[in-house]
């Protein structure tokens, strides 16, 4: 009976490091401490470390200390006890040999039946060239928003210049006799033009 329970547990746990090493995006395995258990071949690629300097390690430890910030420890440390979850939380931060990158989280607190021990699994995605992306976005939207707001403007001031024209027209219209009028048809294409076209015939009416 021993020995049969002793091998569902080893099987257990050779069929749980050959999930993590086989998943495609970096993961780690922690104790209730956050020490490195286990982590996938994917995490050793993508942050250029190796098992020797990973393995047994508590996290915040890890490479030259970058995994030692205030927004990670937050997470972990207050998240995961309270609520035994964590869902799509992202932090930035420079990472030595790959410089700086923003990392979206998701971990699970597990429980055993027969132990009072726990681990954490916890999944890293790199989303750093979506952020980008998503910052392009947001400025050429702004970008659309200041040109709509200026061709608006501009439309707003043209139609105040036509109105204003058009008071012009109907005054000059007004102020001179049908018969000057008729010697200048040609209509006016601004203010000033009505200005200086109105003194010319005003001047040739008085001058009769």
């Amino acid at each position: 009976m021993f020995e049969k329970q002793f091998a569902d547990l080893q099987n257990a746990c050779l069929f749980a490091d050959a999930i993590v090493a086989t998943v495609r995006e970096p993961l780690l395995v922690l104790d209730e401490n956050l020490r490195v258990i286990a982590a996938s071949r994917a995490f050793y690629a993508r942050f250029k470390v190796n098992p020797e300097n990973t393995d047994g390690k508590l996290l915040y430890e890890l490479g030259d200390g970058q995994w030692d910030i205030p927004e990670l420890h937050a997470l972990l440390e207050k998240i995961i006890p309270e609520k035994g979850v964590m869902d799509d939380d992202a932090f930035a931060n420079e990472f030595p040999g790959i410089g700086q990158r923003t990392m979206l989280l998701n971990a699970r607190q597990v429980f055993y039946e027969t132990d009072k021990r726990t681990n954490i699994l916890l999944g890293l995605e790199d989303i750093t060239a979506r952020r980008i992306l998503e910052l392009e976005k947001d400025e050429l939207l702004q970008q659309k928003d200041v040109l709509l707001h200026e061709m608006q403007l501009a439309e707003d001031k043209d139609g105040s210049d036509d109105q204003e024209d058009s008071a012009g027209e109907l005054r000059y219209h007004q102020d001179v006799p049908e018969t000057a009028f008729a010697s200048a048809r040609i209509a006016p294409a601004s203010k000033n033009f009505y200005r200086l076209k109105r003194r010319q015939v005003n001047s040739r009416v008085q001058s009769r």
